[in-house]
C-alpha cells in the first residue's frame, strides 16, 4: 500500500514541511565543485530505519520505492525516479558522534536509537544509480543528548548520537557554537523526502530568532531534510541543524505531483548551536 511505503517519512512532517525557495539549486554530490562543500557532504549522513535495508553478506539493498511510484511525482520532476529510503539527515561531529534533530528520534513510533542505521554515501552517481556499501553503515549505539522542546518555549530540537564504531575514512565537521550572523551565506546537505543526498547550495541567514534558539534561512528544504546540517560557506563549520519549516513538500501539476515552491509566507528554520556549548565541552 502507498501509505505503508511513505511511512518512514511521515512523522517528520509534523515539524519540517518546506519548499523550494526561488530557483531549485539542489545538486547531487558528484556535481559539487567546491572542495569545502564536498568535504561537508562526505561527512553528512542519512538516518535510515533498519527495516528499510537488507544486508546479505557484503551486499546491501533497500526497500524504498521512488517518488514517482510512492507519491505520483511527474516524470519530468527533479529526482522523480529516486527511492525514498532515509527518514532524516545528520552530520558527523566527532569520530563516533552524530548530530541531528531531536524530533527524528521517537521511540513511540519505532524510531528510537536501536531502530536506526547511520549511513554515509547514500548518493546517486552520474548515471543515477545508488549503491550502498556495508562499511558505510553504522548502528546507533546510544543517545548522548536529546532536547525536543517544540511546544514549551525554547524550541530546541537537537540530538547527539553515538554510533557503534569510529568513522575512519572521513573527518568530523567542526561545530560553530556562536549564532550565525544575518546575511551570512550558507549551504545545506540532506535527504529531501528520503531520497539520495542533495546539496542546497545557495542560501543565507535571513533573520535570527534568539528566543527560539533559531535562525530563518532560504535553503531548499523538505521533510526528511530534518536533522540536516547547515554550513557556513565561509568557514565550512556547522552553524545549524534544520528543524522546522512550512510549505507543502509537493504540489499538483496536472495529473501528477512536483516539488512545492514557496509562497511569500513560507519559511525554513534551523536551530543554532549555541545551546550545545556545555554539552560538546565534555564530548569533544
Amino acid at each position: 500500500m502507498k501509505v505503508q511505503q511513505i511511512a518512514i517519512c511521515i512523522f517528520t512532517l509534523i515539524s519540517t514541511r518546506a519548499a523550494v525557495f526561488d530557483q531549485d539549486d539542489r545538486i547531487e554530490r558528484h556535481q559539487i565543485k567546491d572542495q569545502l562543500v564536498r568535504q561537508a557532504a562526505m561527512s553528512s549522513a542519512a538516518l535510515i530505519p533498519k527495516n528499510q535495508l537488507v544486508l546479505d553478506g557484503k551486499k546491501v539493498s533497500y526497500k524504498g520505492k521512488s517518488l514517482k511510484e510512492n507519491l505520483n511525482f511527474c516524470s519530468s520532476a527533479k529526482f522523480a525516479n529516486q527511492p525514498m529510503v532515509a527518514n532524516c539527515s545528520s552530520v558527523l561531529i566527532g569520530e563516533d558522534l552524530i548530530l541531528t534533530a531531536g524530533h527524528c528520534i521517537d521511540e513511540s513510533m519505532n524510531f528510537g536509537c536501536e531502530d536506526y542505521t547511520v549511513v554515509f554515501d547514500y548518493v546517486a552517481d552520474t548515471e543515477g544509480n545508488i549503491e550502498l556499501k556495508k562499511e558505510n553503515i553504522y548502528n546507533c549505539k546510544e543517545i548522548l543528548y536529546y532536547d525536543f522542546d517544540f511546544m514549551n518555549g525554547s524550541m530546541l530540537d537537537l540530538a547527539i548520537l553515538r554510533i557503534d564504531r569510529k568513522v575512519l575514512d572521513r573527518a568530523p565537521i567542526p561545530v560553530d557554537l556562536e549564532r550565525p550572523r544575518v546575511g551570512e551565506k550558507v549551504f545545506m546537505v540532506g535527504h529531501p523526502l528520503g531520497i539520495a543526498q542533495k546539496v542546497s547550495q545557495i542560501g543565507e541567514v535571513k533573520s535570527a530568532i534568539i528566543n527560539k534558539n533559531s535562525f530563518v534561512h532560504n535553503l531548499d528544504t523538505f521533510s526528511c531534510n530534518s536533522g540536516g546540517p547547515v554550513f557556513s560557506k565561509e568557514s565550512g563549520k556547522v552553524v545549524g541543524i534544520l528543524v522546522r519549516g512550512s510549505g507543502g513538500n509537493y504540489e499538483t501539476k496536472g495529473e501528477c505531483q512536483d516539488w512545492f515552491h514557496a509562497g511569500k509566507k513560507d519559511f525554513a528554520e534551523a536551530n543554532d548551536l549555541e545551546s550545545l556549548k556545555p554539552i560538546l565541552k565534555d564530548l569533544l
